[in-house]
């Protein structure tokens, strides 16, 4: 199933997700962990998003890796987001200088 956009779609009726994952270093995981909060504020205000929730999984040596997704109600507002938003991605890059390890595009189905 396509949807207007020329997206394919699994089901009838989705919300659109990215999700990101990233390994912070425990030495800047404050720093991070602050920053993530200013960011759902700020990402909060986009129109057509639905939720922000992260997930943190500790390392062994005391590194965090987090699982950030995002969710819209289209799939056009989540491509502006991506496009031109201030993304995770960006934030880590600009707040810590850390890459994130993958970034996807998700069919939230349920």
């Amino acid at each position: 199933m396509a949807t207007d956009a020329g997206f394919s779609s699994a089901l009838p009726y989705v919300s659109w997700s990215n999700a990101t994952v990233a390994l912070i270093p425990a030495a800047q995981w404050e720093l991070v962990y602050g920053s993530m909060q200013a960011f759902k504020g700020h990402v909060q205000e986009y129109p057509g998003l639905q939720s922000v929730d992260a997930f943190a999984e500790v390392e062994g040596d005391g590194d965090v890796r987090i699982y950030c997704f995002s969710t819209w109600d289209t799939p056009e507002q989540l491509e502006a987001f991506v496009e031109r938003g201030y993304t995770l991605v960006r934030m880590l890059r600009d707040t810590a200088g850390i890459e994130a390890e993958s970034t996807r595009l998700l069919e939230k189905i349920f």
